[in-house]
C-alpha cells in the first residue's frame, strides 16, 4: 500500500522541477535572441538568472529524489528503482499523473538541450569570429614597395601590425 501523501509530494516536486526547465528554457530562448544581436549585457543578466535558477533546480531535485526513493521503498522496489517502474505499481490516477509530467519534463529537457546546442555554436562562432578578427588587426601590416634612387624596390625592414603589442 503506498502512502498517498508521499506520492502527492512527489508529482508536486515534479511539477515544480518542470517549471524550474520551462523557466529555463525561456531564458535560453532569449539568450539566443542576445547573441545574436550581440547585446552582452543582456546575456551576462541572463546568465546570472539561470545560475540562480540552477541553483532551485538541483534543491529541488535533491527533494524529489528523496520522495521517489522512500515511494521505491514502500512499493517494496530497488531505492533506485525508475519512475517509470514505480508508475507499474501505483494507482491508476496516480501513475498517470507521474507519467503526464515525467513526459512534459522529457520535452522540455530535449528542447533545452537543443536550444543550448543551439547557443553553444553562437557562441562557438562569435569566439572564432573575434579570433580571426585578432588575428588579422596583430598580423604584419602588407609592406607597401619603396622604391630606391635606382628604380629598385627597396625594403624599409620594419613591419608592423595595427596592434604593435610589444613584450
Amino acid at each position: 500500500m503506498t502512502d498517498v501523501r508521499l506520492t502527492e509530494n512527489l508529482i508536486k516536486a515534479l511539477k515544480y522541477e518542470w517549471r524550474i526547465y520551462s523557466q529555463l528554457l525561456k531564458l535560453a530562448e532569449k539568450k539566443t535572441e542576445h547573441l545574436v544581436s550581440g547585446d552582452t549585457s543582456k546575456l551576462s543578466e541572463i546568465t546570472e538568472e539561470e545560475g540562480k535558477i540552477v541553483e532551485q533546480g538541483k534543491q529541488i531535485a535533491r527533494v524529489r529524489e528523496q520522495y521517489a526513493v522512500e515511494l521505491n521503498q514502500t512499493l517494496g522496489l530497488k531505492a533506485d528503482a525508475s519512475l517509470e517502474e514505480a508508475e507499474k505499481h501505483l494507482p491508476g490516477p496516480q501513475a498517470a499523473q507521474i507519467a503526464d509530467i515525467r513526459t512534459k519534463l522529457k520535452e522540455t529537457l530535449v528542447k533545452l538541450m537543443l536550444r543550448n546546442g543551439i547557443n553553444q555554436k553562437l557562441i562557438e562562432n562569435a569566439v572564432e569570429y573575434i579570433n580571426f578578427n585578432l588575428e588579422l588587426m596583430a598580423a604584419p601590416a602588407p609592406e607597401a614597395p619603396a622604391y630606391g634612387r635606382t628604380g629598385a624596390e627597396v625594403s624599409t625592414g620594419r613591419k608592423r601590425s595595427m596592434l604593435d603589442i610589444r613584450s
